[in-house]
């Protein structure tokens, strides 16, 4: 399809392996020498003399600093990545931190980390035409409480047990992946911060050994996860998060002024993208794959027109 108008039924896919194979797929197209990775941008700045822009990178590996000038820059770090770092990268342009700081602030930035169960063989343990497991508290009913032995196992891997309660009640969903070799634990909110402080033992106890044995009944005790592997977003200072929303100062106009180009000189010299410029499709790969496109047809046009006026 062209555009995300055009899907139908189920928004929400499974790739088979990963976002690897598309990305790379993208990156297939690019020539080598013109990446640079493990790279930080530590600093933008327009010259309105010379009319461009100066990007300052921080090599990763080994500390070194150097500059590179451009005539665009297309910016599509996350809204958690902003909160902290917007007003340092653009220090030297006031009308832009003007035009999007309060947006910035407004925007919540939420986590949802998953938690990736191992197995050395196929799972026998799953439900049979069951596709996701999604637990429900009635109001009346009386949540999973840890038992003698698990708060013992818990206090062996210094982990407050109230610590690990609370990141049992904030899953969200589990399912298993397509090669029934892995099931996914999603788990979102507060209680994802405080997963990323559990080690992959105690994940995997948790997960398996407690939440789905209990959900299970008890199917899954003659089949262990060899390993438990977790997103880490909010530790990642990259990016502080997995996905933005509006919170209650927010409104979508906040993902306008986001959105909106910096026009120092009336070019657009920095166009922002990602899933929180997106109007429709914000917290989703799809919105932040077309808020992407959108901001390269901004230059196309723009350069285009620049190309027929020289003419």
């Amino acid at each position: 399809c062209d555009t995300t108008e055009q899907l139908e039924k189920s928004s929400l896919w499974k790739l088979k392996y990963g976002f690897r194979t598309f990305i790379d797929y993208l990156r297939s197209a690019i020539p080598k020498n013109q990446m640079r990775l493990s790279s930080e941008v530590t600093k933008v700045a327009f010259d309105d003399s010379d009319h461009i822009l100066t990007v300052e990178l921080v090599n990763q590996l080994d500390g070194n600093i150097s500059n590179l000038t451009c005539n665009h820059v297309i910016w599509t770090t996350s809204v958690g990545y902003l909160k902290e770092n917007f007003q340092k990268i653009f220090s030297s342009e006031p009308d832009l931190i003007h035009q999007k700081q309060s947006s910035i602030e407004n925007l919540g930035f939420g986590t949802a980390n998953k938690v990736i169960l191992v197995y050395d063989a196929p799972i026998s343990f799953w439900p049979d035409n069951t596709a996701d497991l999604h637990p429900l508290i009635s109001v009346n009913q009386t949540k999973y409480s840890l038992n003698k032995g698990e708060r013992a196992f818990l206090t062996e891997q210094n982990v407050d047990p109230s610590q690990a309660q609370f990141v049992l009640d904030g899953v969200l969903c589990v399912s298993p992946s397509v090669s029934m070799r892995f099931v996914i634990v999603w788990i979102v909110g507060e209680a994802a911060l405080a997963a990323e402080s559990f080690n992959e033992l105690v994940l995997a106890y948790l997960c398996h050994n407690i939440f789905l044995s209990r959900y299970l009944n008890g199917a899954v005790d003659n089949q262990k996860p060899s390993r438990a592997i977790m997103s880490y977003w909010n530790k990642n200072r990259f990016e502080r998060g997995s996905y933005s929303y509006l919170s209650v100062r927010a409104s979508l106009d906040d993902r306008d002024r986001l959105r909106q180009s910096y026009t120092p000189d009336g070019i657009p010299r920095v166009v922002f993208a990602g899933e929180a410029t997106h109007s429709h499709y914000s917290s989703s790969v799809h919105g932040a794959y077309e808020s992407g496109i959108n901001a390269v047809q901004i230059l196309r046009q723009y350069l285009e027109t620049a190309s027929d006026c020289r003419k």
